[in-house]
């Protein structure tokens, strides 16, 4: 999976982010309706420079109240967070 760009995974019960730390050129990820909780796993995915776009929404990681900073903080390169652009305000 190291060369994967794009990956549309949405509906599949994933749990966790840790296999996509691997997708050095990975610049947009789709994993809306999945399975996925633990805020700490944002961690792995700041080993793929590239990323630009993430969908998380619906996973109950979104419910956590740090959830969207945390996220932004972690990957300085989004440019889109679920359906919402990342604004200059919050970085």
């Amino acid at each position: 999976m190291s060369n994967i760009e794009i990956a549309s995974l949405s509906l599949n019960s994933i749990v966790s982010l840790k296999d996509f730390q691997f997708c050095k050129k990975l610049s947009e990820l789709y994993l809306r309706k999945n399975s996925v909780k633990n805020l700490l796993d944002i961690k792995y995915l700041s080993q793929c420079p590239n990323l630009k776009v993430l969908w998380l929404s619906d996973n109950p990681i979104t419910d956590h109240p740090l959830y969207r900073q945390y996220t932004i903080k972690m990957l300085p390169n989004l440019v889109k967070l679920d359906s919402q652009a990342v604004t200059p305000e919050e970085r």
